[in-house]
């Protein structure tokens, strides 16, 4: 009996050692695809791609410019195609989009969510839903659908990924062209908390500092409570600014790094 325990015990630590998501199992949120990283195996580029993990779901959110980069960073952070259980397209600028032919010829039974002002055109047997309003994944998970109303040339439509937690809705999108405080009154429609986190990006890059301000002080009034700057939202300037009213919890949301989730 002694060595059977013990023989458990050892196949419990090898366990741990070769696949440790398998016991520590979290939540988290991988930045695949974006233009800075202090990772010098990855390949940064201009875009954003991130993968949501939630519970049995891995669900990507945009999938960068060059294919190639992201298949090499996927790679590199242990992902394949087929790990993919649910895409989600949050507009239509090549930055965000242009892996997403790549990925239906290798995985043809995640579920795709795009904009409504949708013209891809594809495999009719593909899981393709456009997003009007509000779509729900499951009781947790939720797409969200705004209108973008900054930077948005050529696009009608702007989806946002949004997962409860019991701290509060986690929000994941490739710009919020509609702005951070649409979204941020958009989750009201599925959380009575404020939102617990933003991790995306938000043409900040383009404003000027006393901008930053007023758009940090705006924010914080709303009740977010962690910032996750990435792509157009990154930078020196916008990390410092919004440093000031998110003192450590504003998160360099950069290629490579990964953001656990609160539990739910």
């Amino acid at each position: 009996m002694k060595q059977l325990f013990y023989f458990g015990i050892a196949a419990l630590f090898l366990l741990t050692l070769l696949c440790p998501t398998a016991i520590f199992a979290e939540d988290r949120i991988h930045i695949l695809y974006d233009s800075e990283s202090k990772y010098p195996e990855l390949e940064p580029g201009w875009g954003f791609s991130a993968v949501v993990e939630k519970g049995d779901l891995n669900i990507l959110v945009d999938t960068g410019w060059d294919v190639g980069k992201l298949k090499h960073n996927m790679a590199k952070m242990g992902w394949k195609p087929q790990d993919i259980t649910h895409l989600i397209i949050s507009h239509w600028h090549g930055d965000h989009y242009s892996g997403l032919s790549y990925l239906l010829e290798q995985n043809k039974t995640m579920k795709v969510y795009l904009p409504s002002d949708n013209t891809f055109q594809g495999d009719p047997s593909l899981q393709i839903n456009t997003v009007k309003g509000l779509a729900k994944i499951n009781e947790d998970v939720y797409v969200l659908q705004t209108k973008p109303t900054t930077g948005s040339a050529g696009i009608d439509d702007e989806l946002t990924l949004a997962v409860l937690t019991n701290e509060g809705p986690v929000l994941v999108s490739g710009c919020f062209h509609s702005g951070w405080q649409t979204l941020i009154a958009k989750a009201q429609e599925i959380s009575e908390r404020k939102p617990y986190l933003m991790v995306g990006g938000g043409r900040f890059i383009d404003r000027t500092e006393p901008e930053l301000h007023a758009l940090a002080a705006s924010i914080q009034k709303l009740g977010l409570k962690n910032v996750g700057l990435s792509h157009c939202a990154a930078g020196p300037l916008p990390e410092k600014v919004f440093e000031e009213y998110f003192p450590d919890r504003t998160l360099k949301a950069r290629l490579g790094e990964r953001i656990s989730l609160p539990e739910n």
